[in-house]
């Protein structure tokens, strides 16, 4: 909906992302914040900041995944390990050039998150759980068992190089990082508004009817994994070398339980849900891990993040089901008609 007085006279202007002169203002300034946020926040946030451009981007492939293509999958962190591993192996072992080995290493996830789909063409619900929990487990043996990942001692990773420039202090990271975050929100955007994604809400809300319609279902189903898994690599790439050195406790099946988390409280089919499901959950553990306790206390606050998350999935689910994007829509609605407000 857009607000009172702005008319698309072009196709161009009708398939614009921003739209207003507002929203440009906006846009630009949180991009310039965010951009100097090195400047003038404190190196320990900026770490918080870098890995979380990671995880949104992993965030944006299961949203495209579960929440547009309606599959479900509880597997997302072990393709994210595994655009993690195989990053770290191709430029620490075999000397391909970062910039490749990020996106051959999205390829190689979607690849292996497409064999992990192809139970999707026969399963649904409970059934399509039990397949990608599998895949889960499985990948995460393997790599915990293979000699060239480095088994349970795990793989370094170098800092990125991108020509002569090496990113190898916070700042530079983060920029890396954040770089690669916009660049795939553009992506993703682009997909979900476009005929791929008008055929995954197609195959999300009834299979059968866009089946009928001329939607080849099966395929439509394996890109949607393909897709989700290529975004997980991309970002567990990125984390690989942010950290420096990759091990398999690190992919865990209850990272792949709060990937679901994240879309939920941000909102179900919405790009932006994912920014404010991340957002919302890194504030809380941040919040809760840096309370002036003593030791003692510590031990007990810190299980208590997940406890706070899942208690806020719960009401979540019970009073706002669409999520904090629901609620940010209703926020721009509100403005928007201010202050000429109805009941």
């Amino acid at each position: 909906m857009d607000p009172a007085g702005i008319y698309r006279t072009t196709y161009l202007d009708d398939m614009s992302i921003v739209r207003t002169k507002t929203q440009w203002t906006i846009l630009i300034s949180a991009l310039i914040l965010t951009v100097l946020a090195p400047f003038y926040l404190s190196k320990n946030l900026i770490d918080v900041m870098s890995l979380s451009c990671c995880i949104l981007i992993s965030t944006l492939g299961i949203q495209i995944l579960t929440g547009y293509a309606g599959q479900i999958s509880v597997g997302q962190a072990a393709f994210y390990g595994v655009g993690a591993y195989a990053s770290a192996i191709l430029v620490n072992d075999l000397g391909v050039p970062f910039i490749f080995s990020v996106f051959l290493s999205g390829l190689i996830a979607a690849a292996v998150g497409s064999a992990f789909g192809i139970p999707s063409l026969r399963l649904k619900g409970f059934y399509l759980v039990m397949a990608t929990l599998a895949g889960q487990i499985i990948i995460i043996y393997l790599v915990s068992h293979m000699h060239f990942t480095g088994g349970m001692v795990g793989h370094k990773a170098n800092y990125p190089s991108i020509g002569p420039l090496t990113f190898d202090t916070g700042p530079r990271l983060f920029w890396l990082n954040f770089s690669f975050l916009l660049l795939m929100t553009l992506m993703a955007k682009n997909i979900v508004r476009g005929r791929w994604g008008r055929a995954f809400i197609a195959v999300r809300d009834n299979d059968l009817a866009a089946n009928v319609m001329g939607i080849n279902v099966y395929r439509t189903k394996i890109f949607a994994f393909a897709v989700g898994c290529f975004f997980a690599g991309i970002g567990g790439s990125l984390a690989a070398h942010y950290t420096g050195m990759i091990h398999p406790t690190q992919f865990t099946l209850m990272d792949s339980i709060w990937y679901l988390g994240y879309i939920i409280i941000g909102g179900l089919s919405s790009i932006t849900g994912c920014y404010f499901g991340v957002i919302f959950f890194v504030t809380i553990k941040e919040i809760l891990t840096h309370l002036p306790v003593s030791a003692e206390m510590a031990q007990y606050i810190l299980p208590i993040t997940d406890v706070a998350f899942g208690v806020v999935i719960i009401l979540i689910l019970i009073f706002d089901p669409k999520g904090l994007n629901h609620r940010w829509e209703l926020f721009k609605g509100y403005y928007r008609i201010w202050p000429l407000g109805y009941k």
